[in-house]
Formats: C-alpha cells, structure tokens, sequence
C-alpha cells in the first residue's frame, strides 16, 4: 500500500489512514468513511 500513496498524496506529510483487512465482514452492512483531495487546478 505505501507503494502507492505517493502516486496519489504526492511527497509526505500524507494524511493520516487506517488500513485493516478482514475476511469475516463478508455479508455484513459497514461503513466506509472516506476523505478526498482535489487536485489543485480544481
């Protein structure tokens, strides 16, 4: 996963995340809380 962030956040400071795999939540409702950013010519 961190090989990625910086193809999207660009160089650190990177906003704080949380990252947790599961195989049980498998047919249950939840919640995913999400925060974007815009790119800057927005």
């Amino acid at each position: 996963m961190w090989q990625v962030v910086p193809e999207f956040w660009g160089d650190a400071p990177h906003p704080a995340l949380t990252a947790v795999g599961v195989t049980w939540l498998y047919g249950f409702d939840f919640e995913i809380k999400v925060i974007a950013r815009l790119p800057e010519s927005a």
